[in-house]
């Protein structure tokens, strides 16, 4: 899973300095995240492969807010340095597309696959 925003791909923040800038870049603009899944047959060795994208618009949000987040630990291992729902209520304005997607995993397009392979 990444996070886009425009033409940037924010991964998995490295410090909690840049945690901190990921989050104000992303405030008060949308962003995609997209996830990519694939799956391999055991028995054919077929490959199965496939893609989400959701748009996600937040929150301008306070300087403070932000901080209190970094420091709590929990955007340090995740993409664009935030999982939705830690956050949803403060943060985020809008989501267009699959939210499970945004969580890490978008289920209904794994669901599809796996009818595939069958």
């Amino acid at each position: 899973t990444i996070v886009v925003l425009g033409k940037k791909i924010l991964g998995k923040p490295k410090s909690k300095k840049e945690a901190i800038a990921m989050l104000e870049s992303l405030a008060g603009k949308t962003h995609k995240v997209i996830t990519g899944i694939a799956i391999v047959d055991s028995e054919t060795f077929e490959k199965y492969a496939d893609y989400e994208i959701t748009k996600v618009k937040m929150k301008k949000v306070a300087d403070k807010e932000i901080i209190d987040y970094v420091k709590s630990g929990k955007p340090m291992d995740k993409a664009g340095s935030y999982g939705i729902q830690e956050i949803e209520e403060i943060f985020i304005d809008k989501i267009e597309g699959d939210y499970n997607n945004v969580v890490g995993l978008p289920v209904g397009k794994l669901k599809k696959l796996l009818q595939k392979m069958k």
